[in-house]
């Protein structure tokens, strides 16, 4: 599949990063793409560009950036490294706990004109990470909220996200957001 790129971001999980490289090996070996693009953290990469590697990958196909620290960097590294490319398309191999959150701030960078194709892995992540995914969607939510809103009234309801969060807690909250984020369109209600 000419024209193709799958890209491969970094998990703390180093598991989660082995499973989503094995997609990747799989997509390349089926030519469902040309080019392997990895972004992370510099351990991150080195673990993933090994197991290319271990994988036969040529050298010539990988493209990495280890300068990463979080999601959104992992997204505008890798589409610094993609429009370098003549490639039209990407795919995007994400552990299935992160797929939303990722999604959305990949093609946030990477624009609408550009196709980007989700493809998810089992995760091997624990339950603090699975709570840290879902503030860190809540927090995607209020990144993405649209420029033309009051900047007054995006800082009230940042600060009301902030406020419940101390009020309830962390469990608390984790429970009410885990309510609503089922179904495309996502609000977050915190608890009074």
């Amino acid at each position: 599949m000419s024209g193709t790129v799958v890209v491969v971001p970094g998990c703390v999980c180093l598991c989660d990063s082995s499973a989503r490289m094995e997609k990747a090996v799989y997509l390349l070996r089926q030519n469902r793409c040309d080019r392997l693009i990895i972004v992370g953290t510099e351990p991150e990469v080195r673990t993933m560009r090994d197991f290319a590697h271990r994988a036969n990958i040529p050298e010539e196909v990988i493209l990495s950036s280890s300068e990463s620290k979080t999601t959104f960097d992992n997204a505008f590294y890798a589409k610094s490294m993609f429009s370098n490319l003549p490639s039209e398309k990407v795919i995007l191999v994400v552990s299935e706990f992160q797929a939303t959150r990722t999604w959305r701030i990949f093609k946030g960078v990477f624009g609408e004109d550009t196709p980007i194709r989700l493809v998810k892995t089992r995760s091997v992540a624990s339950q603090s990470m699975i709570r840290r995914e879902y503030l860190l969607r809540v927090f995607v939510i209020l990144w993405r909220i649209p420029r033309w809103l009051n900047p007054i009234a995006i800082k009230k309801m940042q600060d009301l996200f902030i406020e419940a969060l101390e009020r309830v807690g962390l469990d608390q909250l984790f429970f009410a957001y885990k309510q609503t984020i089922w179904g495309e369109r996502v609000q977050c209600q915190l608890l009074s």
